[in-house]
């Protein structure tokens, strides 16, 4: 589900440097940029983020490097991301509304 935490470790060969742009991708495009990390010895664990996105089990996250934008490798499997592309946090259920109020 979308504004959920997931855990990237990544790990580059020397020619890639130790800049990683962190990407979310399905079988079209790239959806979102997920965000940016960086290790002295170009290798690194970060939390970020899943955007809210439509329902899909073609999801992979791609990390890419900054050096060399070339050189980049998705996730082995892919993703499944369940629920909406909506998120509603109020009103959250049991309220009661009134006819023609607002």
């Amino acid at each position: 589900m979308g504004n959920t935490v997931i855990d990237v470790a990544w790990g580059l060969v020397a020619e890639a440097g130790q800049v990683v742009r962190i990407e979310l991708w399905n079988n079209l495009r790239r959806v979102e940029v997920l965000g940016y990390d960086w290790h002295p010895e170009g290798r690194g664990a970060a939390a970020v983020y899943l955007p809210l996105v439509p329902f899909g089990e073609d999801y992979r996250v791609r990390v890419v490097s900054m050096w060399a934008p070339e050189l980049f490798d998705d996730s082995d499997a892919p993703l499944t991301i369940t629920g909406g592309a909506v998120l509603v946090i109020w009103p959250n259920g049991g309220e009661t509304w009134l006819a023609e109020s607002e």
